[in-house]
């Protein structure tokens, strides 16, 4: 009774034409296995996307830093749920993330940026993403790219 009204569930909940194929099945642990083996995406694959995606993001005309900010955050805290939870040394770990989204963050930017985004790379240590953000957001107002925020 109960493998019925959990097959009747998924039934009503998907489109017609994916329960057109649960015919052939006799339970639903064998509907929900065929589901997970068609549609669920592999870490491997969403992590490809994700990093393809952040590749792609360029920083706009007319765009805030901070709204550019917001759009590469996104998927770097999608990304962070795929990273390896063990490490030997956390420290190590974070000033390495940290690097490689500055980096990241950067090579997006407009070429308006290039000249202070060279300033930065050849700072030691490195500055992290929230403080360059603010260099680049007192740069921005100052060049007048954008209005100040209110």
């Amino acid at each position: 009774m109960n493998n019925n009204k959990i097959l009747t569930w998924i039934t009503n909940t998907v489109s017609p034409s994916i329960s057109m194929q649960f015919g052939r099945f006799d339970t639903a642990k064998d509907v929900w296995d065929f589901l997970s083996r068609r549609y669920v995406q592999s870490d491997c694959a969403r992590k490809y996307k994700l990093e393809q995606d952040l590749r792609l993001l360029q920083h706009q005309k007319g765009q805030s830093l901070s709204d550019f900010h917001s759009q590469m955050t996104v998927i770097w805290d999608e990304l962070v749920l795929m990273e390896p939870k063990w490490t030997t040394n956390a420290e190590l770990w974070y000033n390495y993330q940290e690097e490689m989204r500055l980096v990241q963050f950067l090579m997006a930017l407009q070429d308006d940026y290039e000249t202070i985004c060279a300033t930065i790379l050849h700072r030691s240590p490195l500055p992290t993403v929230d403080t360059t953000l603010s260099e680049l957001l007192a740069e921005e107002i100052r060049k007048g790219l954008l209005p100040y925020p209110v």
